[in-house]
């Protein structure tokens, strides 16, 4: 854990904001960047395999649905650049080179897609705690046994403070049950 302001956070969460300012330029720049070149080259050149590089730039765990986007967009783009591309290559080449490059873009999306869920997954498994079925103390990741309380102190801002449920006082203490019950009915009458 960091901190930023003197609030906790995490890495990801001190820089979310100038990393997503600066990864959407870098993603519109070199996507507009390919595009212009390839308004320039013949249709037969398969520049648009290109669009790859906007699309590996778009990659964010947190946000999938750009990736997304930005593959429609490069997706455009290619279309566009064809068909206002100067010819200079036969029509099945042409035909073939973007289709490929659609190809192309759409499998790094869809594989994108499937690593961000899969990092989705192993984070949620990290998120699991390890705790002992019999005595409830917690695993920590070097191996050590401790006290739900100890460990949570440990890793999180929480401070414990022990009371007993009104089941337990019943259970552990019958002999100041009825005088408990007597002086604090709304918290004994539930039990």
């Amino acid at each position: 854990m960091y901190s930023r302001n003197g609030v906790h956070a995490t890495p990801a969460e001190i820089h979310q904001e100038p990393t997503d300012r600066y990864s959407t330029s870098l993603v519109l720049g070199s996507a507009a960047v390919i595009f212009l070149i390839d308004l320039i080259l013949p249709r037969g050149i398969a520049i648009g395999v290109l669009y790859i590089i906007p699309i590996l730039i778009s990659l964010h765990p947190t946000q999938p649905k750009f990736t997304l986007a930005v593959g429609g967009i490069c997706t455009g783009l290619t279309v566009i650049g064809y068909v206002l591309s100067p010819s200079g290559a036969t029509f099945w080449m042409s035909i073939s080179n973007r289709g490929l490059s659609i190809a192309a873009i759409w499998v790094t999306v869809l594989l994108s897609q499937q690593r961000a869920e899969a990092t989705r997954r192993i984070e949620a498994l990290q998120a699991l705690l390890p705790i002992c079925a019999s005595c409830k103390k917690i695993r920590d990741d070097k191996g050590y046994w401790s006290q739900v309380e100890q460990y949570f102190e440990a890793h999180t801002k929480t401070v414990f403070t022990h009371s007993l449920c009104p089941h337990c006082v019943r259970k552990w203490y019958p002999e100041l049950h009825p005088e408990l019950s007597e002086r604090y009915p709304e918290i004994f009458d539930q039990v």
